[in-house]
């Protein structure tokens, strides 16, 4: 072996061992949890949905981190996907969880990792959609409710202690591939009473007066038939007729004035706000949507956008200074329908859960129930 070979031979292996020890030192570091890179939702940013880039990969101000504001950096048309409902357009926003009613609206966190949305409807009773507590056919509870962030000394939390399904879906054919059971409320019973602390929000029933205006022009004309017919008799008989077709004519004319120039409930502006699974620990949802279709089995049709992680959150309307639940989110994408002769129609609506009757907490959850 030549000195100027064993030199080079020496110099390789120095160099070999030198890149094998940088190597591994920079496998060591990687695995440091601490140097892990930090995973975030697309719209995790607190300032995401406020119309400004704020990702400075885009050329945005740089005031949220890469990837956390792609609705204002990417754009909002987004349209369906199998993870988010957009009718045409991003519409949401984010909500101040310190303040009312966004406060009483929190995150399911179960221990099975899964995330769903609730809102307090009692000092300890949570509102949510029954498929959010139903795994392979058993009832699943063990979690934390988590609302209120931004309140000063937040984020507020309870465990879960017990859940109840609510019977609110009549049965409805053409929606059954939606449901695996005929409901989709549930309640949830706090370990402590947050809503004390927090308020909680009431539930009001809704339905389409459409069908009662029909019903109603029609029972008034059969009175105002019965009265003129009752001129065709003589004596008691045509007084009494005409007695009770008077009334029933006051009578409904009453519940017509008051169906005919009552609020139609689809051009009522609703709410929307739950934990969308894109947008982390920050509230979001819609301030303007409206009411679309209302089924006879209680199921609403709706143009809020939702994503995954929005199932169970309340669709809410305004009554002055108070608010209330009129329905739960199902989250049911809108679908294609085929019509037949290979004819496809798009659903262009998701579907909420209304309640036939304001469910009572107290009832549900008496002695252990």
């Amino acid at each position: 072996m030549t000195p100027g070979f064993g030199l080079a031979r020496a110099i390789w292996i120095a160099l070999s061992s030198l890149v094998a020890a940088l190597a591994l030192a920079g496998l060591a570091h990687a695995q440091k949890p601490d140097a892990a890179p930090q995973q975030l939702a697309p719209n995790a940013c607190d300032l995401a949905f406020n119309n400004r880039c704020d990702d400075p990969r885009r050329g945005g101000t740089g005031l949220c981190p890469l990837g956390g504001d792609y609705a204002d950096c990417e754009g909002r048309e987004m349209g369906a996907t199998p993870l988010a409902t957009f009718f045409g357009y991003d519409d949401r926003q984010l909500f101040d969880t310190g303040a009312w009613p966004w406060r009483a609206i929190g995150q399911l966190r179960f221990d099975t990792g899964a995330t769903c949305s609730g809102s307090l409807i009692g000092e300890d009773v949570v509102l949510t959609a029954a498929h959010c507590i139903v795994h392979f056919g058993a009832v699943v509870t063990e979690g934390e409710f988590v609302t209120a962030r931004n309140q000063s000394g937040g984020p507020v939390r309870a465990r879960i202690v017990e859940g109840h399904i609510l019977d609110t879906v009549r049965e409805d054919p053409d929606m059954q591939r939606f449901f695996r059971e005929n409901s989709d409320w549930a309640l949830l019973k706090l370990d402590r009473p947050l809503g004390a602390e927090l308020g909680y929000l009431g539930v009001e029933t809704v339905s389409d007066n459409r069908p009662l205006r029909r019903d109603l022009i029609s029972f008034i004309a059969m009175a105002i038939i019965t009265f003129i017919a009752s001129f065709a008799l003589q004596g008691t008989q045509r007084r009494v007729l005409r007695l009770l077709a008077a009334v029933g004519i006051l009578v409904l004319a009453g519940f017509a004035a008051r169906t005919f120039f009552g609020e139609d409930p689809r051009l009522e502006r609703v709410w929307q706000a739950g934990y969308s699974g894109d947008t982390g620990e920050n509230l979001s949802g819609s301030d303007d949507c409206r009411l679309l279709e209302f089924r006879a089995s209680g199921l609403i049709g709706h143009n809020c956008d939702t994503v995954v992680g929005d199932s169970g959150s309340p669709l809410l309307v305004r009554r002055g200074e108070d608010w209330a639940i009129i329905a739960v989110v199902s989250h049911m994408s809108r679908d294609a329908e085929e019509e037949g002769f290979g004819q496809i129609q798009i659903v262009d609506r998701a579907y909420a859960v209304s309640s036939s009757v304001v469910p009572d907490p107290d009832a549900v959850f008496a002695d252990g129930q």
